[in-house]
C-alpha cells in the first residue's frame, strides 16, 4: 500500500540564519559606535550633543528587533532603512560615504532582502 500523507518539507533555516547574523552584526557595530560617540560628545558639547548618536542607536535597535521577530515586515523595513540611508549618506553626507554606505546601508539592504526572500520561499505553495 503507498502512503498518500504529504511529506513535511523542513523550512528553509539557512537563509533566516545568514540573515539574522548579518544583522547582529550590523546593529551591535552601530550600537557600540554611536553610544561611544555619544559619550564622547558629552564630554564635548555637553549634554544635547548626544541625543542624535543615541537616536539612531535606538532606530537600529528597534529595526533589528522587529527584523528578528516580524521576519516579512522587518525585511521591508530594513529595505527601506538601507535606501533612505545610502540615499541621505551619498546625497548629504558625501564626505563619510565611503565608509558608511557599506557598513550603514548595505548590510541592513543585504539583511532585509534575505529575509523577505525567506519569507516568499516559506509561504509559497508546494506543489
Amino acid at each position: 500500500m503507498v502512503d498518500t500523507k504529504p511529506t513535511r518539507v523542513a523550512k528553509p533555516v539557512l537563509l533566516r540564519w545568514i540573515a539574522r547574523a548579518i544583522l547582529v552584526l550590523w546593529a551591535l557595530f552601530w550600537l557600540y559606535f554611536n553610544i561611544g560617540s555619544g559619550i564622547d560628545e558629552i564630554g564635548r558639547y555637553g549634554v544635547g550633543a548626544m541625543y542624535g548618536h543615541f537616536a539612531m542607536a535606538a532606530i537600529i535597535l528597534v529595526a533589528a528587533l522587529i527584523a528578528w521577530f516580524f521576519e516579512g515586515a522587518g525585511g521591508i523595513l530594513l529595505i527601506a532603512l538601507g535606501l533612505a540611508g545610502g540615499y541621505l549618506l551619498v546625497t548629504h553626507f558625501s564626505r563619510w560615504a565611503g565608509f558608511t554606505v557599506p557598513t550603514l546601508a548595505l548590510p541592513a539592504l543585504i539583511a532585509g532582502v534575505l529575509l523577505v526572500v525567506n519569507q516568499w520561499v516559506v509561504r509559497r505553495p508546494r506543489t
